[in-house]
């Protein structure tokens, strides 16, 4: 593993014993296959299992996870390329926002098509100017408060932040099913996709025009996994 921005807290658990390493920018950390892995900075912890450390996970084509947000901080915006993600509150309270894709032109229900007319009209018209009929893809956000209880599903390629209330910390655990060969994809922080880009793909992406103020607010995020909350007014900890 390496470190290439910010700095937090690895910890690794393995033949009973607990190692706890503290990291920054340019560490570079060997972990052992085996080993229980948790990921921290002043903004969150995350513990996770996966199959390989528990044969009866693999069997079940799932991950474990646990995410301890602290108060008035967010887990970063993400998307599993593969797995389904139900996850639980079991303390505190805040919101999750989800980008929810949806395809343009496909076939209506009776109920969309007598309150949505005007929607459909508009989507038909989008299809036109797109050229061929061919389809395509806008976002819904969905959005909504959580507690002590609720359970969220997150399909595979749905974006989705945590943010935990600003009197406690926010609790949430994750059952990632058809884990195998999934990949978790963060859209901020230090280890988003964006982060990835080389120049090309940002030139092309975003335009020339557009470069400098791209790598500006690209770059701005420090933390990686856990960031300070969008209202947050304090430091958090954990």
């Amino acid at each position: 593993m390496f470190v290439k921005e910010g700095e937090g807290v690895i910890v690794l658990l393995r033949g009973g014993k607990r190692e706890s390493f503290c990291v920054r920018e340019g560490d570079v950390m060997v972990i052992p296959a085996g080993a229980v892995v948790y990921s921290a900075n002043t903004h969150g912890r995350h513990y996770e299992i996966t199959g390989d450390e528990c044969p009866h996970l693999r069997l079940l084509d799932m991950d474990v996870g646990l995410a301890n947000i602290a108060r008035g901080s967010m887990m970063a915006p993400s998307y599993n390329t593969r797995a389904n993600k139900i996850a639980i509150v079991l303390k505190g309270q805040g919101y999750f926002e989800m980008a929810c894709p949806h395809v343009s032109g496909g076939r209506s229900s009776p109920r969309r098509e007598r309150g949505h007319g005007r929607e459909e009209e508009e989507e038909r018209e989008e299809e036109q100017g797109g050229g061929g009929g061919q389809k395509s893809r806008s976002y819904r956000q969905v959005k909504s408060r959580i507690r002590e209880g609720s359970v969220i599903v997150i399909p595979a390629g749905h974006p989705t932040a945590l943010v935990a209330g600003e009197d406690k910390n926010l609790a949430v655990l994750c059952f990632e099913v058809n884990a195998s060969f999934d990949d978790k994809v963060f859209l901020a922080g230090t280890n988003s996709a964006l982060q990835k880009m080389d120049r090309p793909a940002k030139l092309l992406a975003f335009g020339a025009d557009e470069e400098q103020q791209v790598d500006r607010v690209i770059g701005a995020q420090k933390d990686a996994v856990f960031l300070r909350g969008p209202q947050s007014h304090r430091v958090s900890s954990v």
